[in-house]
C-alpha cells in the first residue's frame, strides 16, 4: 500500500503533493477546518456533503473532507471574468 500510495504523490503535481502526507496517507480536513475556510457555517459542509455536492468521507459517522476535492469544488463555485496569461480580462 505504502509504494502505491508513493507512486501516486510522485504523479500529482505540486499543488496536490502537500494533500498526501509523509506516510503516504492522504490528509483529510474536518467539516469545521473546511467551514473555516469557507467561511460559512458547519451545517452548510455538511448539507453539500450529504447531496455528494463536495465529496467526502464518513468515517464512525464523523466526516472528512480531501483538500484537493475541496479545491476542485471551489473551482466549480467560480462566478466572473478571470484574467488571461496577459492580466487582461
Amino acid at each position: 500500500m505504502l509504494q502505491y500510495a508513493q507512486a501516486v504523490t510522485t504523479t500529482l503535481d505540486p499543488a496536490h503533493r502537500d494533500a498526501i502526507s509523509q506516510n503516504g496517507l492522504p490528509r483529510f480536513l474536518t467539516v469545521d477546518e473546511v467551514a473555516g475556510i469557507l467561511r460559512c457555517q458547519p451545517e452548510k459542509i455538511y448539507r453539500l456533503a450529504a447531496r455528494g455536492v463536495l465529496p467526502s468521507y464518513k468515517v464512525e459517522g464523523r466526516r472528512l473532507l480531501d483538500p484537493v476535492d475541496v479545491a476542485a469544488f471551489l473551482s466549480t463555485c467560480r462566478e466572473g471574468p478571470t484574467l488571461s496569461e496577459n492580466g487582461r480580462r
